[in-house]
Parts: structure tokens; C-alpha cells; sequence
């Protein structure tokens, strides 16, 4: 937060609200913080304010490095389907078949 606060501060369903604006995740692990500088912060438009910003900030920079994340994993698992399918595929492959000899398949060959 970028405001100075002094006491009284923010408390009950408004510090309720306020903590539901931010991620899950982020309230998981900074809770018990932020009902902490809540409850020294006297309320104000410029305080809700910057904590709603802080909200949307949260909600942005932490869910964009989990999507970040999960497409990773998921051109990880593309290309590990890809190289299976090409071995899967060659193992099967006829080698030798038609005008340079006859047909045997590359396992047979590599075994």
C-alpha cells in the first residue's frame, strides 16, 4: 500500500469486501497481513481506492503467470505426444519395401 495510515482503522464486513477482491491464492498468504495494515488504516477514498487497484494488479500479475505456466505444460505435453507418436510410427515403418528389397519392419531391423 502507498498511503500512510493511522488508527482508526478498517474493520468488519468493509475489511471482508476488501480481502475478497484479491485472489484466492493471495488471501491464502497475505491475510492475516493485510487485516493487520487494514485495521490501522483509517478509511478513505484514497485508501479503498489503492486497494482495489492492488486488487486488480493482484488478479492480473498472479493469473497471468499461472495461464503462463499451464501453456508450458501444455506445449510440453504437445510436443511429448509428437515425438511418441514419430517413434510409434517409424517403429511400424516398412524399410527395404518395394525396389530395394523386401519388407521388414525398423523394429525388426533394430532388434
Amino acid at each position: 500500500m502507498k498511503t500512510s495510515c493511522s488508527s482508526p482503522g478498517i474493520t468488519g464486513p468493509i475489511s471482508d469486501f476488501l480481502l475478497a477482491l484479491y485472489p484466492g491464492h493471495w488471501r491464502q498468504r497475505y491475510e492475516d497481513e493485510f487485516r493487520a495494515v487494514l485495521e490501522d488504516c483509517p478509511p478513505s477514498v484514497a485508501v479503498i481506492a489503492d486497494i482495489c487497484w492492488g486488487a486488480l494488479v493482484a488478479r492480473f500479475t498472479y493469473g497471468r503467470a499461472e495461464r503462463q505456466r499451464a501453456a508450458c505444460r501444455r506445449a510440453r505435453t504437445r510436443r511429448a505426444a509428437t515425438a511418441a507418436f514419430l517413434l510409434i510410427a517409424l517403429s511400424n515403418a516398412p524399410v527395404g519395401s518395394g525396389r530395394f528389397g523386401p519388407y521388414r519392419p525398423l523394429r525388426a531391423i533394430l532388434s
